[in-house]
């Protein structure tokens, strides 16, 4: 009996050794745990709050063709196309659309229709914002580009390889300065 005791002792003693133990290593839920964004969480413990109000920054606008400086819309274009633009008649952009069979794909009254190509109603500020986008100098040494290169650069929604790439051969520069000053125009 007293091997018996002992053993019980013994046995309660290691239940005691055991349950102080195991609470050692109950996780304090106030404490910070040690783990890979540790750094992460300490710099949010210890982040001031900021005082004061918060300012809203106030998003801008970009800009439309019509607030586009001559030089603005003009950036990048060749030189004998941009000094032709001055001199051009745009009215004749249609003649030459119609002689080209632009207005197939582009040309339409109604500028929710969709085209076999972009729509050239409301161009003008469509491609002030595709030339930021693209990081294109202008929007006028953008549809040249895109008129004499069309695969350059695809709208989306609109297939590549639509329109004949041959304009840079077939336009003359005067022509060329024509569409370009007549599709700004739109």
């Amino acid at each position: 009996m007293n091997f018996s005791r002992r053993n019980s002792f013994v046995i309660l003693l290691l239940i005691l050794v055991l349950s102080l133990v195991l609470t050692g290593c109950t996780p304090d839920a106030n404490a910070a745990i040690i783990s890979p964004r540790l750094g992460q969480v300490e710099a949010t413990a210890t982040a001031q709050p900021l005082v004061g109000p918060v300012e809203e920054v106030e998003e801008v606008a970009p800009p439309t063709l019509a607030e586009l400086s001559t030089e603005e819309i003009r950036a990048g274009l060749p030189e004998e196309i941009a000094s032709l633009m001055d001199s051009v008649d745009p009215a004749n952009g249609p003649i030459l659309a119609l002689a080209n069979a632009c207005q197939g794909c582009h040309i339409n009254e109604d500028p929710n229709a969709q085209l076999a190509g972009p729509n050239w109603i409301g161009l003008g500020d469509r491609s002030v914002l595709r030339a930021i986008d693209l990081e294109k100098d202008g929007p006028a040494a953008y549809l040249y580009e895109s008129i004499i290169d069309p695969n350059t650069y695809i709208v989306d929604g609109y297939q590549g390889n639509q329109m004949p790439a041959t304009y840079l051969e077939t336009l003359s520069d005067e022509d060329l300065a024509t569409l370009i000053v007549y599709i700004l125009s739109q």
